[in-house]
């Protein structure tokens, strides 16, 4: 994975990133590339030799690693791809809890938040059971490598955002 910052692919990386998250979704194009620059928040691409596939951003301290965006590359996508990016992750961060945030699924049908949990759950992770309201809009939270600790995601949020996000988080029981 390479540094986005330092990439001869931003403008694809922009466009997959743009395509990928609608646009109440997205936060600044700019303001991703400078946070990038903190020892806390990674925006990495990835690449297969020389193709670029996606890309990943998230924040990382302590024993957390929270990933905000992820897209790959739309017509390279059902090629395993994802799987070998969260794997990448996984190898750079091998003791630490992974957790994502995803819209939760319709309970009408399959749709494209239903794969997108189900891709998740495929590769390695599990319902915590727990939901993130921020900015009116309630997420699932899924994690990966270890235990679900509400205080302690909490907490990671508080000090990776210099107290700017006061999270909300509640366990549901469907």
């Amino acid at each position: 994975m390479k540094n986005v910052v330092f990439c001869k692919d931003k403008r694809r990386i922009k466009k997959t990133y743009y395509e990928s998250f609608s646009k109440k979704e997205r936060m600044s194009w700019t303001l991703m590339l400078l946070l990038s620059c903190t020892p806390t928040t990674k925006f990495r691409s990835f690449y297969d030799d020389e193709k670029l596939c996606g890309f990943i951003y998230y924040g990382a301290l302590g024993n957390y690693v929270f990933v905000m965006f992820f897209a790959v590359d739309a017509k390279l996508r059902s090629r395993g791809y994802g799987s070998k990016i969260l794997a990448e992750l996984r190898t750079q961060y091998p003791n630490r809890k992974i957790l994502v945030t995803i819209d939760p699924p319709s309970r009408d049908g399959v749709d494209i938040k239903t794969r997108r949990k189900q891709f998740y759950i495929r590769n390695g992770f599990k319902e915590t059971g727990y939901y993130i309201k921020s900015f009116g809009n309630e997420q699932e939270i899924l994690l990966s490598g270890g235990k679900f600790s509400k205080v302690g995601f909490s907490v990671f949020l508080l000090i990776y955002s210099c107290f700017a996000i006061w999270p909300r988080i509640e366990k549901h029981d469907f």
